[in-house]
């Protein structure tokens, strides 16, 4: 099928995207392949980066509030980052690049397909039932516990009357216990930190102000324990010739506060630098 002006490509866009909801984005990217001649190819992919655009402005991945196999494929189809005309498609397009391909891999292995409430629900309240019985058996092991130690106890006096070295051995034992009982709390407490990914606005005053000095400022200066800035940044029209900075960053929720890095940007040059810092995209990875 030969494709001969923009008009007719974006109805054939439209028409295959309709097919499927949740995985739109996809089956364009897959039509264009299948029907576009070479020298329409460029035109469709713009419009089916245009699609892309539509969904991202809602949602920060294509599959939703999480990443999905939708989000790896379409990714995988793309050669380079979009243009920065497509802001929300850029953006989502730097933010899969951060994650490595083996991560990238695991989403989506189950098959994605309309959420069933009712199942959500009985799944929240196994989980629920599952977790309580994990705290009454840990309970149940630290009564176990304390009865085995009242055992040993016992067994280590009676050493004590009835022959030498009882003390020597029941030391030895409670080292060991000790030793055993810091290693599996060092186990618990070694945790993946949870991480949350951020987008900011930054507005300036007037024109006189370099934005892309400004970013290089912030990545250097804006640093602190578990916050990693992406070196990719836009710049937007703001309003009468000004524009604005759009940077990103990943940062551990333990570690950073959003309302520091905003407070570290805005106190630029006793706060004559920077009018405001805004978040456009806050999301949990």
């Amino acid at each position: 099928m030969c494709i001969r002006d923009s008009r007719e490509c974006r109805i054939l866009v439209d028409e295959v995207a309709d097919k499927s909801i949740n995985r739109q984005i996809l089956l364009v990217r897959k039509s264009i392949y299948a029907i576009v001649p070479q020298q329409s190819l460029y035109l469709a992919m713009a419009l089916a980066i245009e699609k892309m655009e539509e969904v991202l402005a809602k949602e920060p991945f294509i599959g939703g509030n999480l990443p999905s196999e939708a989000d790896r494929e379409n990714f995988d189809s793309l050669k380079e980052v979009p243009d920065a005309k497509f802001p929300n498609a850029r953006a989502w397009f730097l933010l899969v690049k951060a994650f490595s391909q083996e991560v990238r891999m695991k989403w989506g292995e189950k098959k994605e397909g309309k959420k069933d409430k009712k199942k959500d629900k009985k799944d929240k309240k196994d989980k629920k039932e599952k977790k309580d019985k994990d705290k009454d058996k840990d309970k149940d092991k630290e009564k176990d516990k304390g009865k085995d130690k009242d055992k040993k106890d016992d067994d280590f006096n009676e050493d004590d009357l009835f022959g030498e070295g009882g003390d020597e051995d029941a030391q030895k034992i409670l080292d060991e216990k000790k030793k055993k009982d810091a290693e599996n709390k060092k186990k618990e407490k070694k945790k993946e930190a949870a991480k949350s990914y951020i987008r900011f606005e930054v507005k300036v005053y007037d024109t006189s102000t370099n934005l892309d000095d400004l970013a290089l400022r912030i990545f250097k200066d804006v640093s602190m324990e578990g916050l990693r800035w992406e070196k990719d940044y836009n710049l937007e029209p703001f309003a009468f010739g000004v524009n604005k900075l759009i940077i990103s960053c990943i940062v551990e929720d333990d570690k950073v506060s959003s309302d520091d890095i905003i407070d570290t940007i805005t106190q630029f040059d006793n706060e004559e630098l920077v009018q405001s810092v805004d978040i456009l995209v806050f999301s949990k990875l």
